[in-house]
């Protein structure tokens, strides 16, 4: 499948619109239901996440999301510049605002993507359906 990519502006509601496309996209790879209910919830956290950040930074850039499914594996990544606020990847105050996303990949990574973007990019293995 080619890869799904939306770019959406740190707007709280535009979180229903990449629910529903990411969770479309998954399904047309005949992925099972609960890990198609898995990748949208991990991915609706990162992105809020991610919204957050610009938000608190006052970034009006879009923050990317995209989906790529090929050779047993299923990749969301969530790209979003990390700007004058510090990202918000780990344990802040005590809890880690990723912790959902990070429980229900099979792998999950906080990375810099390039100049100034941080990516946090959640995998996991699939087996389509018959």
């Amino acid at each position: 499948m080619p890869r799904i990519e939306l770019r959406l502006q740190p707007d709280p509601a535009l979180l229903r619109v990449m629910r529903v496309t990411i969770a479309s996209a998954a399904r047309v790879q005949r992925l099972d239901e609960s890990l198609v209910e898995d990748i949208r919830l991990a991915a609706t956290e990162a992105t809020a996440e991610a919204m957050a950040a610009h938000t608190d930074a006052e970034i009006g850039d879009a923050v990317v999301v995209g989906l790529d499914v090929a050779d047993h594996e299923a990749v969301v990544s969530v790209d979003h510049v990390a700007g004058r606020g510090r990202p918000r990847t780990a344990a802040d105050e005590g809890v880690d605002r990723l912790a959902v996303a990070a429980g229900v990949a099979d792998g999950f990574e906080v990375r810099t993507a390039g100049a100034g973007t941080t990516r946090i990019e959640m995998r996991w293995s699939t087996e389509p359906l018959s």
